[in-house]
C-alpha cells in the first residue's frame, strides 16, 4: 500500500478490536511497476498474523487498517470471517 507521506503501520481489528499489527516492508514488484512515482513502491507489501484461537467460533468482522506517516488512516478491507474450532486441534480460519 501506498501513501505520498508513507506508511506508519498497517492493524488487523476482528469486530472492531485490535488483534494484530502487520509486519511492512514486503516486497511487491507489482505495485513498483503500477506507481512508478512513489518512492516507497518497491516494499509496500504487508503481512500479518492472527491467532484465531482467541475468538470464539463464528462470522467475525475483521478490518484492515492503514495509517500514513501523517496520521491520515484508512480502511483497506473489511470482509466477514468465519473461525473454526477443529476438534483438539485448535482454531483455523476462512474467509467467507
Amino acid at each position: 500500500m501506498l501513501a505520498e507521506s508513507g506508511i506508519k503501520q498497517v492493524i488487523v481489528y476482528v469486530d472492531r478490536n485490535y488483534a494484530a499489527t502487520a509486519t511492512l516492508g514486503r516486497n511487491r514488484p507489482d505495485v513498483a511497476r503500477a506507481y512508478p512515482a512513489f518512492s516507497n513502491r518497491t516494499d509496500a507489501g504487508w503481512a500479518a498474523s492472527l491467532d484465531t484461537s482467541k475468538f470464539r467460533a463464528g462470522a467475525h468482522e475483521l478490518v484492515v487498517q492503514a495509517m500514513a506517516n501523517n496520521g491520515a488512516t484508512r480502511d483497506l478491507s473489511s470482509i466477514v470471517v468465519s473461525f473454526h474450532r477443529n476438534g483438539s486441534r485448535g482454531a483455523g480460519g476462512s474467509t467467507s
